[in-house]
């Protein structure tokens, strides 16, 4: 290897290592999370019928091919004012993000890479 194909390397792993703090998450917040469990899946419409109760992350809340309604809450920090901020979510199984008005706004399942560029468009 010459020195010019040296130095290009070198350069290209000094941007690649000013990038890879980008790739990580630098700071979290836990959500304060309800679920409503059901044994069949449950409408958005019905979904308020059902009995929410707290839960932590990694408490289990149900068994293969059962389904649940997750409320999830939050006050974002101050500090994160005027940043990105996005949610890393992994329910243990296959799952759609809805707005208030029961539109589908994305689909998650777990086990997913983590891509923290990734923006959803309308």
């Amino acid at each position: 290897m010459n020195k010019k194909e040296t130095k290009l390397i070198i350069i290209r792993i000094e941007k690649w290592y000013a990038r890879l703090q980008t790739l990580f998450n630098s700071d979290s917040h836990v959500l304060n999370a309800e679920f409503g469990w059901s044994k069949e899946p449950t409408p958005f419409s019905d979904r308020l019928n059902l009995d929410y109760k707290p839960i932590k992350e990694g408490a289990p809340w149900g068994q293969k091919w059962e389904s649940a309604w997750f409320h999830l809450t939050a006050s974002v920090p101050e500090e994160w004012s005027g940043k990105k901020v996005v949610a890393e979510l992994d329910f243990s199984g296959e799952g759609l993000v809805f707005d208030a008005n029961g539109k589908a706004l994305q689909g998650i399942t777990n086990g997913s890479i983590w891509d923290p560029n990734f923006a959803r468009t309308k």
